[in-house]
């Protein structure tokens, strides 16, 4: 695949938080990328400027992540505030515990902590902690990080990328914190879902097999249930366990 012209790729860059392998070009060791194929750096056949559709940052030295069992996420913190960087903006409220309920999707935890010793869990800032250096894009500094991890991951799920969206604007030096709920930072809206009839479960643990059945329509039918009667703080996860850009959904809820 030819080296991209330096404009285009800043074009790419400043559109799309994860810095393509393509970046490199304007770098130390370009050759090495130019007869690459387009879907070591594209997850889709027809990448556009404004789609680019870029896969994952390649991290060298990545280390595999380290297991972290489901019931650390009840000892967490609930928000942490992002105000190491802010200038024209004030600081970020991020909702960690929202995030980390997610962890059974994809990689779990390690899509943020990607990068831990064994035993132990580190923050951005021990290994984003110092300046940018552009001859090293797979370590960016912590502004870059915090950019590159959320909102790769926002765009992902046709999000709102826009500034004001996750920061508040300073007026004349002053901002007043406001603590987003998750409906104000929603892409789009879920499409509605068809309720089953019915649920039918094999049992292969049983000595003679056979199957449940779960009426599933007569409980909102006759009964006149509501979702959220059954359904109570389920996340993304409950349902969709694959990864992008073909998210898997789940068919047995039970299945985990």
């Amino acid at each position: 695949m030819p080296c991209l012209p330096k404009i285009l790729i800043s074009g790419l860059i400043a559109g799309f938080p994860c810095l393509s392998p393509l970046a490199a070009c304007a770098f130390e060791g370009a050759a090495d990328l130019r007869n690459r194929p387009c879907v070591d750096c594209h997850a889709c056949n027809a990448p556009t400027r404004e789609a680019p559709c870029l896969r994952g940052c390649p991290r060298p030295h990545e280390v595999a992540p380290t297991p972290i069992p489901a019931t650390a996420t009840a000892d967490i913190p609930d928000f942490f505030v992002l105000d190491q960087l802010s200038d024209l903006y004030g600081p970020v409220f991020f909702p960690h515990k929202l995030h980390a309920d997610m962890e059974g999707m994809a990689q779990g935890c390690a899509v943020c902590h990607h990068h831990n010793p064994p035993g132990k869990i580190l923050g951005c800032k021990e290994c984003h902690g110092g300046p940018s250096n552009p001859e090293h894009l797979g370590q960016p500094g912590l502004k870059g990080a915090y950019h590159r991890q959320c909102l790769s991951c926002h765009r992902e799920w046709s999000h709102e990328t826009d500034c004001a969206v996750c920061h508040q604007p300073r007026e004349n030096g002053h901002i007043i914190p406001v603590t987003p709920e998750a409906t104000d930072i929603m892409g789009r809206l879920h499409p509605n879902v068809k309720p089953p009839g019915k649920w039918v479960y094999k049992t292969p643990d049983m000595p003679e097999g056979g199957v449940v059945t779960f009426h599933h329509g007569e409980h909102i039918q006759l009964f006149g249930l509501a979702c959220v009667e059954c359904h109570r703080k389920e996340n993304c996860s409950r349902c969709h366990g694959g990864t992008a850009p073909n998210h898997r959904v789940r068919t047995d809820p039970h299945e985990d």
